[in-house]
């Protein structure tokens, strides 16, 4: 048994450009972790800074999302009847895993009752969204997890499932 306390927070500017974070974790196999950072990616480059890290940034690939903006791109991508969407995204874990190469693969809008207890926040319907996340050098053609969940249009995400390989979570509004 292994008991995980983990608290996140993050900003990220509207337009996508710059993130700020805050992670906390503690559990009973590894000493607590506290740290911060923040990144900024422009059209040529970006970088980001940890307080748990030595003063060197890391360097981000100019086309890096942040979690909303990724999020947007999806949307976005559904709305226009892409399929596909592969991206570096940025999401301020532990330095080794904050940046991954993802791809994701969105599903025909299918229709459903709204949820009722989520009021105007409801939608008829959503799409199924699959995205697989890997470190960057990875070789291997397993990824470091997979996300599957229904996401209505205004971002709302009725459920999801995170296949870690060795075991999942399931969570529904």
């Amino acid at each position: 048994t292994n008991r995980i306390i983990s608290r996140f927070e993050s900003w990220e500017s509207y337009a996508g450009d710059m993130y700020s974070f805050e992670v906390s974790e503690q559990s009973n196999f590894q000493s607590k972790k506290d740290f911060t950072g923040y990144a900024s990616v422009t059209s040529e480059a970006g970088n980001a800074y940890f307080s748990i890290a030595d003063e060197s940034p890391m360097k981000l690939p100019a086309d890096t999302y942040f979690p909303m903006r990724h999020l947007n791109a999806i949307i976005d991508g559904a709305e226009q009847g892409k399929t596909i969407l592969a991206a570096s995204v940025f999401t301020g874990a532990d330095p080794d895993d904050a940046l991954l190469a993802t791809n994701t693969v969105i599903g025909d809008w299918k229709i459903e009752a709204p949820v009722a207890h989520l009021g105007a926040f409801g939608q008829k319907g959503y799409w199924p969204v699959q995205t697989a996340y890997f470190k960057p050098a990875a070789k291997a053609a397993e990824p470091e997890y997979e996300i599957n969940y229904s996401m209505q249009s205004n971002g709302v995400v009725r459920r999801y499932v995170i296949d870690y390989g060795d075991f999942t979570i399931n969570a529904e509004l």
